[in-house]
């Protein structure tokens, strides 16, 4: 049970990888909280055994006048020990296997998360812009439908002075209505 927890535990360390991470994590939360009814389920039979018991102690005590007592008091402690033992087989199976299969589904999700860490794409190259253009200029305001090429073509700029100014690395998404940009011009 330990080693459920542990690996629980690192599993929810790492959570904050992104999406995989989340459905593994509800789909262990999921495993486990069926573990959690069964292990009651198997509890509930548990004391309904040890109320069989108590039953068949109580016949016990009244057949103890009898010749038979002897005879009934070992058969049955007999039948409670024997069933008692499978009980406490079947329950340690169970949870057994819940568990092995509990740590083979956490493994495989741990993979997959481990697996989408790695295969983050690397960060593209930053890129850098000149100095050279004009340090004189005005500033524009973009509204709907303007393009770099439009602005300079209005100011008689160049787009290359534009970007460079404003740091516009791509031009196509650089540009955002109620943007404020400086133009350079000669």
């Amino acid at each position: 049970m330990k080693r459920f927890l542990v690996v629980l535990s690192a599993v929810a360390l790492t959570s904050s990888c992104g999406f995989a991470q989340s459905t593994a994590i509800v789909d262990i939360q999921q495993d486990f909280a069926l573990i959690k009814r069964e292990v009651a389920q198997l509890r509930l039979e548990v004391e309904q055994l040890r109320a069989e018991n108590e039953r068949l102690a109580q016949q016990l005590n009244q057949a103890q006048g009898s010749e038979s007592a002897a005879q009934l008091a070992a058969s049955l402690r007999s039948e409670f020990n024997s069933r008692d033992e499978a009980v406490k087989r079947d329950i340690l199976n169970q949870v057994k296997r819940e568990l092995e299969e509990l740590t083979g589904q956490t493994n495989i999700s741990l993979e997959k998360i481990t697996r989408a860490i790695n295969a983050r794409p690397a960060a593209s190259p930053q890129q850098t812009f000149s100095k050279d253009y004009p340090p004189t200029g005005v500033n524009h305001v973009v509204v709907s439908g303007d393009t770099l090429s439009a602005i300079a073509r209005k100011y008689g700029s160049r787009v290359k002075w534009i970007q460079d100014a404003n740091e516009i690395a791509d031009p196509s998404r650089g540009l955002q209505v109620g943007m404020t940009i400086f133009v350079p011009k000669e």
